[in-house]
C-alpha cells in the first residue's frame, strides 16, 4: 500500500492551515470555532472512521500511517472523546502495568508528558497526530442514514446531505450509532448471571442500605427511583450511571468563580444533606474522588465508594437508542446536576464545615471548555450499546480464560462498574444498586470480539462498542484499552483493503504480525500467565 501523505497544506474550504488548526485547537476553544476540511459531496475514502473518541483517533491515525485514505467523521465538536472532557491523562496508564501497553497509547502517553499542567494537552495531541498521519478531520457530521449493498456498507449519508462513500468503516463512537445504522445485533444493559455463567452478572443487590429517608413530603427524592429493583442475578435493559467529570484551579488568576445555576433546586441535594448530616458519605474524597493534578487543578470525579456523587442513575438509560436531542437533554441533565451539586456543597450550611472549606479556596478552570462556562462538553458515558459479534467476551475471558491465540492487545484486568440505579428500602434507608469492582490480571482481547458476524456485515469494525457482555464490558472500558483496540482496528482495516476481502477472512497471524511490527503489546508476561 503507498505511503501516506502528510498533507500539511490549507485544508479543502479553509484558509488555514493543518498547524494552523492545531494552535486554534490549542487554546481548547468550542470547536464550532475551528475550521477543518469539509467533506465534499460523494467524496470517497479508502477507510471511513466514524467517532472522533481516543480509541478513533487512533483507528484513524493507524490506518493513514499504514498508508489508507481516512477520514474521521466526529457527530460532535471535538476531537478525543473523555480525554478532552475531564478525564485526566494523568496515570492514565497504571503504576506498574506501563510494560501492558505499546503501539499509539505508549506514543500517546509520552507526547503528553511533562505537560500535564495545561488542561488542553489531550486534545492537543491528538490533534497533532492526525496532522502528522494526514488523517482528514470533519465535526459535527452526525450520521443520518447509510447505504448498503448485501452485508457491505457502501456510504455514510450525513444530516447535512453529505454521502460519503468507503471501503472500510470502524464505529469508534460510544455509543455505537454506525454499527446499529448498519443492521448489526447489539444489545442494551445486563445479560442474566446465567447466560454466560458470570459471578458478577445481572442486577446485584449486594450494597449494604444507607439508613437515611429517601422520602419527603413529595414523595420520593431525587434521583431515587420508584421501580423495583428487579430479582437479584436477572437481566435487565439498565447501563452503569454517567456523569460529569468537575476541573478546578486553586491559583486565583486562572479561577472562574463557581456560581448559582439557573433554576437551582435545592431539593434535588436533600438525599445528599441527610446523607452529610449523619456522616454517611465518607470523607471528601470519598465524595468526590479528590484528585490532584499538575498545575495546581484538581480533578473530580465518583469514586468506587461514593454514595451520592456527579452520577444521576436512572436519567442514562434512555440514551444509547436516543435521538440526538433526547441524548442533548439528558447531557444537560447532567450538567446541571454537577453544577448544583458543586454549588451546594460550596454554599449549603448542611455540608460539614470541613468539605466546605477546602472547597473554598477553588474555582473552575478559566481557561477551559470556555465555550461552556468552564463547564466540559461531554459527560462520560460509561456504557451503551455492545456489539453481538463473532465472539462475545465474557468474565471468564477476564479470569479463567485469560490468553487468546488471536490476541490483538491487552485488557489491564480490573474490573469497575459504577451504581446503576439507586431505590428505597422501606421508609428509612435507599440502596445504591448495580456496582462492582474486583481488581484481576492482564488479559488479551481477542480479534472476533471486534467484528460483526459474516451474515450481518463484512467491512465493519467496532473498537469501541465492541461484542462484550456487561461484566467484560467494564473491564474493557478505560480509555487506554480502548486506544489499544482502536489501533488494531485501525491497522486490520487497512490489511483488509490489501487483500480485497470480509475482515472475518483476514487472517489474525498477519495482523499480530503487523501489530507487532508497529510496536503494539500482543503477548501476557510471562510471570502473569
Amino acid at each position: 500500500m503507498r505511503a501516506a501523505p502528510r498533507n500539511a497544506g490549507t485544508l479543502p474550504g479553509s484558509k488555514f492551515t493543518r498547524r494552523q488548526v492545531l494552535q486554534l485547537a490549542a487554546a481548547w476553544a468550542p470547536a464550532s470555532q475551528v475550521l477543518l476540511a469539509q467533506a465534499e459531496p460523494s467524496a470517497s475514502y479508502e477507510v471511513i472512521v466514524y467517532g472522533a473518541t481516543p480509541s478513533g483517533v487512533m483507528a484513524a491515525v493507524a490506518a493513514a500511517r499504514v498508508g489508507a485514505r481516512v477520514l474521521l467523521l466526529e457527530p460532535g465538536e471535538f476531537v478525543g472523546g473523555m480525554l478532552a472532557n475531564g478525564m485526566p491523562c494523568a496515570g492514565l496508564i497504571p503504576a506498574g502495568k506501563r510494560d501492558l501497553v505499546g503501539g499509539l497509547a505508549k506514543e500517546f502517553d509520552a507526547r503528553v508528558g511533562a505537560n500535564l499542567a495545561d488542561g488542553a494537552i489531550a486534545e492537543k495531541t491528538f490533534w497533532e497526530l492526525l496532522e502528522d498521519a494526514g488523517v482528514t478531520v470533519r465535526l459535527k457530521a452526525p450520521l443520518a442514514s447509510l447505504s448498503k449493498d448485501h452485508r457491505r456498507i457502501r456510504s455514510l449519508n450525513l444530516e447535512d446531505g453529505a454521502a460519503i462513500s468507503g471501503k472500510m468503516f470502524i464505529d469508534a463512537s460510544y455509543e455505537g450509532d454506525l454499527m446499529a445504522a448498519a443492521g448489526v445485533p447489539f444489545v442494551v444493559g445486563r445479560e442474566p448471571a446465567m447466560r454466560y455463567g458470570e459471578t458478577l452478572g445481572g442486577i446485584r443487590l449486594g450494597e449494604k442500605p444507607i439508613e437515611v429517608n429517601p422520602f419527603d413530603g413529595e414523595g420520593l427524592l431525587p434521583s431515587v427511583s420508584a421501580m423495583a429493583p428487579g430479582v437479584v442475578e436477572a437481566g435487565d435493559t439498565k447501563l452503569a450511571s454517567y456523569q460529569m467529570r468537575v476541573w478546578l484551579a486553586a491559583d486565583r488568576a486562572r479561577q472562574a468563580s463557581v456560581k448559582e445555576p439557573e433554576g437551582y433546586q435545592p431539593r434535588n441535594y436533600e438525599l445528599l444533606g441527610r446523607c452529610l448530616a449523619v456522616g454517611a458519605t465518607g470523607n471528601l474524597e470519598d465524595l468526590l474522588g479528590w484528585q490532584t493534578l499538575p498545575g495546581n487543578r484538581l480533578a473530580l470525579a465518583e469514586t468506587r465508594n461514593s454514595v451520592i456523587s456527579l452520577s444521576l442513575p436512572g436519567e442514562q438509560f434512555a440514551y444509547p437508542q436516543s435521538s440526538r436531542a433526547e441524548r442533548e437533554a439528558i447531557y444537560r441533565s447532567h450538567l446541571e446536576h454537577a453544577q448544583g451539586l458543586l454549588w451546594f456543597l460550596c454554599t449549603d450550611r448542611r455540608v460539614p464545615a470541613p468539605i466546605r472549606k477546602a472547597l473554598a479556596g477553588y474555582g473552575l478552570c478559566a481557561d477551559l471548555w470556555r465555550g461552556n462556562r468552564n463547564w466540559p462538553y461531554a459527560m462520560e458515558i460509561r456504557e451503551a450499546r455492545r456489539m453481538v459479534g463473532e465472539l462475545v467476551i465474557t468474565e471468564r475471558d477476564l479470569t479463567s480464560r485469560r490468553e487468546k491465540t488471536d490476541s490483538i492487545g491487552l485488557g489491564l484486568g480490573m474490573i469497575d462498574c459504577p451504581i446503576v440505579d439507586r431505590f428505597a428500602v422501606g421508609k428509612n434507608a435507599f440502596v445504591n444498586e448495580g456496582r462492582f469492582w474486583r481488581a484481576g490480571k492482564a488479559f488479551q482481547i481477542p480479534w472476533l470480539a471486534l467484528m460483526p458476524r459474516g451474515i450481518h456485515c463484512e467491512n465493519l469494525l467496532a473498537p469501541v462498542c465492541l461484542s462484550a457482555s456487561h461484566v467484560a464490558w467494564h473491564a474493557l472500558r478505560s480509555e487506554v484499552t480502548l486506544m489499544v483496540i482502536g489501533e488494531s482496528a485501525g491497522v486490520a482495516s487497512a490489511l483488509v483493503l490489501d487483500k480485497g476481502t470480509a475482515v472475518q477472512e483476514l487472517d489474525p497471524l498477519i495482523l499480530q504480525a503487523k501489530l507487532r511490527r508497529v510496536g503494539a503489546i500482543l503477548d501476557l508476561p510471562r510471570a502473569m500467565r
